[in-house]
């Protein structure tokens, strides 16, 4: 049994709005600081963030949970179009198989679907998960902008076989 066998893998409620909205706040300050600068971090993940506009994008999307003990410790969606929109596990459960199990989930709804393929814009700190987990590269982008920051990610996709 892994870590995160004991972990609940469920479905987006609305009222998982702030707790997922806190995940990727800690993921992006704390974990994204292994990559980036913390000018870099304040742009991606701002101190104010409208828990209704966030609520609202997590509903638009499919989104799976991760839960310990009642508490939100990380989450994943996945757009209409076949993106995996979102990925972020708070740092107090790094390195346990949550990550693994949530893009695992979004890669089952992909297939659910028919979709052809999960796209993703994988930040560094996700991209070399996303590569042991097969993966494909199609664009490093090394200029990538948000806001006045450069925030290096990469474009990449996962080939579902859909029957």
């Amino acid at each position: 049994m892994t870590e995160a066998d004991a972990i609940l893998f469920r479905g987006y409620q609305p009222e998982d709005a702030a707790a997922t909205r806190e995940v990727f706040h800690a993921a992006v300050r704390q974990t994204a600081l292994s990559h980036y600068t913390p000018a870099q971090v304040q742009v991606w993940a701002p101190d104010e963030v409208e828990t209704d506009r966030w609520s609202r994008r997590r509903a638009t999307a499919w989104t799976v949970v991760a839960v310990d003990a009642g508490d939100v410790v990380g989450f994943a969606d996945l757009t209409d179009a076949g993106e995996m929109d979102m990925l972020f596990v708070h740092p107090n459960y790094a390195r346990r198989g949550i990550a693994t199990t949530l893009v695992a989930s979004i890669v089952r709804e992909a297939l659910q679907r028919g979709l052809p393929r999960v796209d993703v814009r994988a930040s560094r700190v996700l991209q070399p998960l996303l590569e042991r987990l097969g993966f494909q590269l199609d664009e490093d982008r090394p200029d990538n902008r948000l806001g006045d920051q450069v925030l290096a990610n990469a474009t990449m996709h996962f080939d579902l076989k859909v029957d």
